[in-house]
C-alpha cells in the first residue's frame, strides 16, 4: 500500500469515508509518498501497487469502482464527481481573509467559477464542476440493479 503522509486530504477522505473510525496500523510493505504524483508513480511501478491518489493522478492505474447501496456501480469520472455520487470525491473550498479584499477578488470568483475554468482544470486533469450529461440506457448498470 502506498499512503500520502497525515494531513493529506486526499488521505483524510480516503481513510475517513472508507475506514470510518477504525484505526488502520501500515503493513511491513507500505510506503509514504509525500505527494500525489508521487504515490502515483510508485503504483505505477510497482504491480500489485494500491494507493489512493486526487483523480488527475491515476495515470495508467484502475481507479476504485465502489458499489452503492442500491447496486449500482459508481466510478471516479466527470459525471459521478460533481453529481457527488462517486463517494470518495470532495470539495474544494476558497477562502481569502477580509483584509485581504480587493477590487479585483469578484472578478476572480467569477472566472473561477466559469466554463472557461472549467475548461482549463479539465486540461489538467482534474474534474470540474460542470455536469457531464450521459445517456442512461435501460439495460445499462444504473436501471439494471433497480
Amino acid at each position: 500500500m502506498v499512503s500520502l503522509p497525515d494531513g493529506s486530504g486526499t488521505k483524510s477522505v480516503f481513510e475517513g469515508r472508507m475506514l470510518g473510525d477504525t484505526a488502520v496500523e501500515p503493513g511491513g510493505n507500505s510506503m509514504i509518498a509525500e505527494t500525489n504524483g508521487k504515490a502515483s508513480e510508485i503504483m505505477t511501478e510497482n504491480e500489485g501497487a494500491l494507493a489512493s491518489v486526487s483523480y488527475a493522478f491515476q495515470r495508467e492505474a484502475n481507479p476504485l469502482t465502489l458499489i452503492n447501496e442500491c447496486g449500482i456501480a459508481m466510478v471516479p469520472d466527470a459525471f459521478s464527481a460533481p453529481t457527488e455520487e462517486y463517494a470518495l470525491q470532495r470539495r474544494l473550498y476558497m477562502y481569502s481573509r477580509e483584509d485581504m479584499l480587493s477590487e479585483n477578488l469578484p472578478a476572480f470568483l467569477d472566472f473561477a467559477t466559469s466554463p472557461d475554468a472549467d475548461s482549463l482544470i479539465g486540461k489538467a486533469g482534474f474534474i470540474g464542476f460542470a455536469v457531464v450529461r450521459r445517456v442512461q440506457l435501460l439495460d445499462g448498470a444504473r436501471p439494471c440493479p433497480a
